[in-house]
Formats: C-alpha cells, sequence, structure tokens
C-alpha cells in the first residue's frame, strides 16, 4: 500500500474489519513516487517468508466491502495462477463513473463497463487495470521477474506498464465488475442522476448531498516530475496523431 502519510478512516476500517478472515500481512510505502513505491512493494512482497497465497494491492483511500477478499480468492482458485485480477473502480473525482481500460480503433481508452461488455459472470478481459485495488498469486514474482512495476515510457503509468508486462509474459488482465471498491479520498460518487456514495459509520451510504466545493475536473494529478514529463510527452504524441 503506498501512501503519502496514513491510510484514510475508510481504508483503515476495511483493513480492519473487512479481511473476511484472512491473516494479513500489511506493506507499505510513505513519500515516494508512485513507480518508486510500487517497484519497493513488489520486492518485499516477493521476499516475504512465509509467501502468502495471496497477493493484493490496494491504494490508501480504498474501500472495499466484506466478502471482497473472499470473492478474490475464490476468483483466482477459477481463474488459476497467470491472472491480474482487477476491481471495478472509478476515477479519484466527484462522480466518477467506473471504467475499464480496453483497446478501440487502436487506442486505449478508458470506457464505462456498460461499453466493455461485462459477462454475465462479472469478469472481462481489459487491455489493463488501475491498481487502485488488485490481486495476483505470488507465481508472477517469478515469471515477471524484478521491475514489473518500472515506468515503460510508451505507456501512462506503472500500472499500465505492469499490465503490458503481464500481457506479453502471458498473464490474463481481468476486471471483475462484482468487485466494486471505492475510492474515498475527499468526494466520492458516480455520475449525475446515479447513487453517490461516501464513507459514514463504517460504511459507503447512498446520500443526496451534494459534493463540497471540490471541482468536478480535479488539479492534474502529479507522479513526480520525470514521470510528469513523461506523461506530457505521451499527451503531446496523442494530440498531434489527433491533428493529423
Amino acid at each position: 500500500m503506498p501512501m503519502r502519510d496514513r491510510p484514510e478512516a475508510a481504508t483503515r476500517h476495511a483493513l480492519e474489519h473487512h479481511t473476511d478472515g484472512f491473516e494479513v500481512t500489511l506493506l507499505t510505502t510513505r513519500g515516494l513516487v508512485l513507480e518508486a513505491a510500487r517497484q519497493k512493494l513488489w520486492a518485499d512482497a516477493a521476499a516475504l517468508d512465509p509467501m502468502p497465497a495471496l497477493i493484493v494491492w490496494a491504494d490508501a483511500d480504498a474501500f472495499w466491502l466484506r466478502g471482497t477478499f473472499a470473492a478474490v480468492e475464490q476468483r483466482l482458485q477459477q481463474l488459476g495462477e497467470r491472472v491480474v485480477l482487477g476491481s471495478f473502480h472509478g476515477k479519484r473525482r466527484p462522480y466518477s463513473d467506473l471504467n475499464a481500460y480496453h483497446v478501440f480503433e487502436g487506442r486505449v481508452r478508458s470506457v464505462p463497463i456498460a461499453f466493455a461488455k461485462a459477462s454475465p459472470a462479472g469478469l472481462t478481459p481489459v487491455f489493463f487495470i488501475g491498481s487502485h485495488f488488485m490481486a495476483h498469486r505470488p507465481a508472477l514474482f517469478s515469471i515477471l521477474g524484478p521491475g514489473a512495476f518500472e515506468l515503460d515510457p510508451e505507456t501512462v503509468g506503472e500500472d499500465h506498464s505492469f499490465c503490458l508486462r503481464a500481457i506479453k509474459a502471458g498473464v490474463h488482465v481481468v476486471l471483475d465488475a462484482h468487485l466494486p471498491v471505492f475510492h474515498v479520498e475527499g468526494d466520492n460518487g458516480f455520475l449525475p442522476g446515479r447513487p453517490r456514495f461516501v464513507y459514514r459509520d463504517g460504511g459507503m451510504q447512498e446520500t443526496k448531498e451534494q459534493p463540497t466545493a471540490a471541482p468536478l475536473i480535479p488539479p492534474p494529478r502529479t507522479y513526480g516530475p520525470a514521470v510528469d514529463a513523461i506523461r506530457e510527452r505521451i499527451a503531446e504524441a496523442a494530440n498531434k496523431r489527433s491533428a493529423e
């Protein structure tokens, strides 16, 4: 769990009450840019002894429901060891819709899961998933080796780089639409006209309250000067292709 300081109250509640009886070894980093944080966590997790049967990545502002860990374990038993399983979550902004990532017309696009054609079982193969909450078996440590989260300049982030390496290694990247996980940093909710949820009294509750003064479009998220520069170059190249 990478973090700036400490987990949000909702995340601490989920860690304490929503792990479904699993014995949890919590690994954290503080104050590192995301790529470095995930690289360190990958190395630390790979060195665990004894090695746990389940590896879960969660952000410090994630809130998951009771039964999520048990459902993840069941899914991975069903899907096998060469799988990265992602949760169903939106972006870190008010009224964010739930989304997944697919390749459309040769481009990677974030799209609502309805357009990603989720199966009745909830499982949808995707091009990559955000690492807000995802899980895999320890077998991936040997399959992907060190540097699994090293930033590829052709990708849009360390989680995209991770998923790209996994796919190239023959690992399936799958989103489970039946595993909702919330962002709880600041206002949290879905698109206007749909239920909005806030963390209250130990859970995510529907509310009709309007978001606080937080803008609908948040300030750009920073990943550190080096990564930000790479992301700017990627955006400039995409804009240039669009103009052509």
